[in-house]
C-alpha cells in the first residue's frame, strides 16, 4: 500500500481524481461519460482513503465534500453508491467524518431521490438531514429500481 500511495503522490493522481470528482455537473447527464467518470473518481478517492492515503486527499476535502454529499442524494442509484463508497472509506479519518456529520441536506433532496425522510420526535417531517443521517437512511432502506 505504501508503494501505491507513493506512486499516486509522485504522479499527481489524487489531484487529477479530485478534478474529475468535482467537475461541474450538467443538467440531465445521468449515464453520460462525464457522470460515469465523476462517480468512478469518487470510488477511487475512497480507495485511496482505504489504502491509508488520508494525507493525500485531506487537502482537497473542502472541494470534494459538496459534490460527494450531492451524489449521496442523487436520483441516480449509481451516483449514490459511488458516494456511499467514498464516505464509507473516507470517514475512517476524522476530517471526512466531521464533514459528513456537519453537512446538511434539505429533506426535499432526499424525497426527490426516493430516500425515506422519517419523522421528528413530534411526528412532523424534518426540514434537513445531516450527511451522516443520509448514510444511515441509505444503509437501512431497501434499494428500489
Amino acid at each position: 500500500a505504501a508503494t501505491a500511495l507513493s506512486l499516486l503522490s509522485a504522479y499527481g493522481c489524487v489531484d487529477r481524481l479530485v478534478a474529475l470528482a468535482t467537475a461541474p455537473s450538467e443538467a440531465k447527464e445521468d449515464g453520460s461519460a462525464k457522470a460515469l467518470i465523476r462517480d468512478a473518481a469518487l470510488v477511487l478517492l475512497g480507495l485511496v482513503y482505504g489504502l491509508g492515503g488520508a494525507r493525500l486527499v485531506a487537502p482537497h476535502l473542502s472541494a470534494i465534500t459538496p459534490p460527494a454529499i450531492a451524489a449521496l442524494v442523487s436520483p441516480e442509484p449509481r451516483a449514490r453508491m459511488a458516494a456511499a463508497f467514498f464516505w464509507h472509506d473516507a470517514t475512517a479519518a476524522k476530517g471526512p467524518a466531521t464533514s459528513l456529520a456537519r453537512a446538511t441536506v434539505p429533506a426535499g433532496k432526499l424525497a426527490g431521490a426516493g430516500i425515506p425522510i422519517g419523522k421528528t420526535a413530534t411526528g412532523g417531517a424534518p426540514a434537513f438531514c445531516s450527511g451522516l443521517g443520509v448514510m444511515r437512511r441509505l444503509a437501512t432502506t431497501a434499494p428500489h429500481a
